[in-house]
């Protein structure tokens, strides 16, 4: 069963198609072939089963100061649905916030330093983590490529993983930055439960 989010204009297109609006979850819940909705999941991940914020600690690279990085996390993803390319055995994380709203960027943007500024590869503007002294973004090859990396399955650094999303495939406007093995990241992290998400749909958009 997959959740996605889609324009209410094209309402008929999608009940067409067999997609259901589910009231309690904001979305449309599609079940069986997801091939027939390839429009509709263009550029998007379809997230299976969980998705996680996932916080470490790092030193800032320009001015030394101490910083945390912000990524979301998901276990298993399908690329394509027309593919139906599955990624499976590492987890997996996106930096960029920007497509997010609801209870997330909420939480976000209290609890951690945000910043905004123009992605030449995607050619668009990004929200992702950035140091709350000097207000620099934190770079994916930071983040990702180096030993000193909170998210580097090497290193000693202790992750805090906050679950949300639970039950059913959700479809998201997000891409994959890294990724480090999963079982080492479980294993060295610790959750916590964030009480401002009140519903699967909120927690998200």
């Amino acid at each position: 069963m997959l959740y996605l989010r889609a324009d209410y204009s094209r309402r008929s297109e999608l009940e067409k198609l067999g997609a259901e609006w589910d009231f309690t979850r904001w979305a449309w819940k599609i079940d069986g072939d997801y091939k027939k909705f390839s429009a509709f999941l263009y550029d998007k991940l379809i997230i299976r089963g969980a998705a996680y914020i996932v916080t470490g600690k790092l030193v800032c690279p320009y001015c030394g100061a101490d910083a945390t990085a912000v990524a979301l996390a998901y276990a298993d993803y399908i690329a394509d649905c027309t593919e139906e390319a599955e990624k499976r055995g590492k987890l997996y994380f996106s930096t960029d916030f920007s497509s997010f709203g609801g209870s997330l960027l909420r939480f976000l943007n209290d609890n951690f330093t945000l910043s905004v500024s123009y992605d030449m590869p995607s050619a668009a503007n990004k929200k992702s983590c950035a140091c709350p002294r000097c207000r620099e973004r934190f770079s994916d090859r930071y983040l990702f490529g180096e030993p000193s990396s909170p998210f580097n399955g090497g290193s000693t650094s202790t992750l805090t993983l906050y679950p949300v999303l639970r039950g059913g495939d959700m479809a998201l406007p997000c891409r994959v930055d890294g990724e480090a093995d999963f079982s080492s990241v479980i294993k060295r992290a610790r959750f916590k439960k964030i009480s401002a998400f009140k519903n699967f749909s909120d927690k998200i958009f």
